[in-house]
């Protein structure tokens, strides 16, 4: 793909093709929708964080009117899964059933009961009488791995879902050669993705087939989950993708689709299930919680020799995709830094909690809170500058990447941490005392984040593209747009190949009955994958439509292009013929009267896309409270084909960021596990009046030569240096480093004291 400057509608900051039916409340999300006869499904949970279930009682429920189905783990097929399941690497146990046969959480899935209302459903739920034999519980990860700890799965030793060791180099000869070694723990907390709107779905099974409306990021892989478990063809299973109120990743599994489909299957009518808020805290996912231990050498330049990093992740009560995420924190310094020698072990362990699963970033910002920090407590020993110390370090283009074994073609980190220090006024920082009980100041960190997930997995995406009679297109694609507005950028390259403008082109996306494969929203992949799938398919229909133009004109195909629903003579556009033109000439004269490109594109490498953020912030000595003053993000993400898009993400990003890094965190009852702050009054989201006064986002141009257009990956990586870079500032402001998240002004305080007491 060759650079182009002159684009139509890439690189064009174009609002989003489903903006008017977002704005105006036409857009219809799994929770919108209402079918004939629909019944409400709800779920009874686990009040024991480890229990037997000795008896299931549903008599009483099942005389309550309006009650029309009610299950339980006798009821169900026993078939285990694991819901995260699509791709082996690295493996992931199946150590689920659709309802509990013991409960392992608070929250755990018990029963379930389809009523004609969603009251006359919860009144069912307490008239269920299930009688339990608790059992000892376990909900420190470190506690877990010890012998005589509670045992969760019977099958996992020392509850231990996974071992996951990464080496490059020999990082003990690596540490032989350094200078200076530093060693430290970082302790990071459990947070929730709070996408507005709650997981649902509904199911309708008929003797036709089941078809499901879910709010999930991977349409397909419910599908062949659902199929698996309910013994059905995959042809007999669609999964239709609504709009989606946001997921984070907090969606990218199969949750309720399975029990509404038996539910389903059981009544004959079609059952929605959707989960309170306080189900979407306490029964979905959390960001994985855990300790990260690094050990890093330097020698008196600067220059990284050895890295070793441990980390124990709190897997909670079943494994999902921990195995994944575990690798994946380990894997991600290795796509900022050259780091010769490098080792990571991992463990992601089982503990009665509410399981841990995908979350923006993938692991990547637990260990970027831990390593950014490493770097300026190693550029104050080595009386170097925090930004001379990351450019000195950072991958450049033409180094080995060490996932694919090829080279990395577009690396835009070191323009993204010059022009960020330019913006922030790094070099001219104003004095650190504001008044007589705040302080200010600056503090930095960057980050990378991996395109997909190659070579761990052969990702493959199609895409089709229907040329309609009057020169406008259909397109087809699997891609799930989850609200980042993949749907606007898969528009976008479609309507650039062909020279249309945006409202040229309709969309249906993740529709597994209608469109071809997709994996689904996740590793920052669509822009990249998908939108290379598209590409082609576009390219398809284009040749196709040149080669009937070229018949017309009597000219060689290559003479000619397309532009405005019109295919014309480079040399003379005078002389043109139109799209409808096209197609009625077809119809009288070729075999096939229309024109549909198809795409397939196959992941071949997994670019990075890089971010540095530098803020300035102010410390209150008295009661410990943050406040983020300025905040800078400078970010490579190739070419972007929509910049708004991206900025709007960069700035989500911060805002997402600056939570995990101050405020947010799931509270575990410390004697059941229990969530305790399942509300959004509760649990402390960063309200818009504490947002910096001032954020810029700054895009960086590089290419990336396997990118459709140049672009890459961009959503995920806006998470990770958020954390480190406002722990960075604390530390220039009060001279304490914090090393567990949040920083709340609890935690800043009480450091602060300690450090003065001293």
């Amino acid at each position: 793909m060759e650079k182009d400057s002159a684009f139509l509608v890439v690189g064009k900051k174009l609002p989003r093709v489903d903006a008017i039916a977002k704005a105006t409340g036409q857009a219809k999300y799994s929770v919108d929708l209402e079918l004939p006869g629909m019944l409400h499904g709800k779920i009874l949970r686990s009040p024991h964080p480890h229990a037997k279930i000795v008896r299931i009682d549903t008599s009483e429920a099942e005389k309550l009117p309006g009650v029309k189905a009610i299950l339980t783990f006798k009821d169900i097929p026993k078939v285990k899964f694991n819901p995260s399941t699509r791709y082996n690497f690295p493996p992931l146990p199946e150590d689920a059933y659709i309802l509990a046969d013991k409960a392992r959480f608070v929250g755990d899935e018990i029963a379930a009961v389809a009523a004609e209302s969603e009251e006359i459903a919860e009144e069912a739920l307490s008239l269920i009488k299930v009688e339990y034999e608790k059992l000892p519980a376990v909900f420190d990860p470190e506690e877990a791995m010890k012998p005589g700890a509670p045992k969760i799965h019977d099958w996992a030793d020392n509850n231990i879902v996974a071992r996951i060791s990464v080496n490059q180099g020999d990082v003990e000869k690596g540490f032989k050669e350094a200078d200076l070694i530093l060693e430290d723990e970082f302790k990071v907390q459990p947070q929730h993705h709070c996408a507005l709107e709650p997981h649902a779905c509904v199911a309708h099974y008929t003797s036709e087939g089941l078809t499901i409306w879910s709010s999930t990021q991977v349409p397909f892989q419910v599908r062949n989950l659902v199929a698996k478990i309910l013994d059905l063809p995959i042809h007999k299973v669609r999964v239709i993708k609504p709009h989606v109120g946001g997921g984070f990743g907090g969606k990218d599994e199969m949750f309720h689709e399975a029990l509404a489909a038996l539910l389903s299957k059981r009544t004959g009518r079609p059952v929605k299930i959707e989960l309170t808020r306080a189900e979407v805290f306490s029964a979905t996912r959390t960001r994985h919680s855990g300790k990260e231990r690094v050990k890093i050498g330097f020698k008196k330049d600067g220059t990284i020799v050895a890295l070793h990093l441990e980390t124990i992740f709190n897997a909670g009560a079943y494994s999902a995709a921990s195995p994944r995420i575990t690798r994946a924190n380990g894997v991600r310094a290795l796509g900022l830094y050259r780091l010769p020698n490098y080792r990571f072990d991992g463990y992601c362990v089982y503990t009665n909690v509410v399981p841990a699963g995908a979350f923006r970033g993938y692991g990547n910002p637990q260990q970027g809170f831990a390593i950014e920090q490493m770097l300026d407590m190693a550029a104050e020993k080595l009386g170097i500058d925090p930004i001379e110390i990351r450019l000195k370090n950072v991958v450049r283009v033409g180094d080995p990447n060490p996932l694919t074994k090829g080279i990395f073609e577009s690396v835009g980190i070191a323009d993204c941490i010059k022009k960020g220090a330019e913006l922030i006024g790094w070099q001219r920082r104003k004095p650190k005392i504001i008044s007589n009980t705040k302080r200010r100041g600056y503090g930095m960190a960057i980050a990378a984040h991996w395109t997909s997930v190659a070579p761990y997995a052969q990702e493959y995406v199609g895409a089709v593209v229907n040329i309609n009679p009057d020169g406008t297109i259909n397109l087809m694609v699997g891609a799930s747009d989850i609200g980042q507005g993949s749907d606007t950028v898969m528009c976008q390259i479609a309507a650039e190949i062909l020279g249309l403008s945006l409202s040229d082109v309709s969309i249906i996306a993740a529709d597994t009955a209608v469109t071809p494969w997709d994996a689904g929203s996740y590793s920052s992949k669509t822009t990249h994958i998908a939108g290379n799938a598209v590409r082609l398919a576009a390219i398809d229909a284009k040749n196709k439509l040149l080669t009937e133009a070229a018949k017309i004109l009597k000219v060689d195909k290559e003479e000619l292009e397309c532009k405005d629903k019109k295919v014309f003579l480079k040399s003379d556009p005078s002389k043109s013929v139109s799209v409808p033109e096209i197609i009625n000439w077809m119809k009288l004269n070729s075999e096939e009267p229309w024109i549909i490109g198809k795409g397939v594109y196959k992941m071949i490498t997994n670019c990075p896309t890089y971010l540095a953020h530098f803020v300035e912030l102010s410390v209150d000595i008295q009661t410990g409270s943050v406040e983020v003053l300025k905040f800078v993000a400078c970010q490579d993400v190739g070419v972007a084909i929509n910049p708004l898009q991206v900025e709007g993400q960069m700035e989500g990003s911060i805002h997402m960021g600056m939570g995990y890094a101050l405020t947010e965190g799931i509270i575990f009852d410390k004697e059941t596990g229990k969530v305790l702050n399942n509300s959004f009054v509760d649990y402390k989201l960063i309200p818009p009046k504490d947002m910096p006064e001032e954020i810029i986002t700054e895009l960086i141009p590089t290419y990336e030569p396997t990118g459709p257009f140049g672009a890459k990956g961009c959503s995920e990586v806006g998470m990770t240096p958020v954390a480190p870079a406002i722990a960075n500032a604390i530390y220039d402001a009060i001279g304490i480093r914090i090393k567990e998240l949040p920083m709340s002004k609890e935690r800043v305080l009480t450091t602060f004291k300690r450090k003065n007491l001293k």
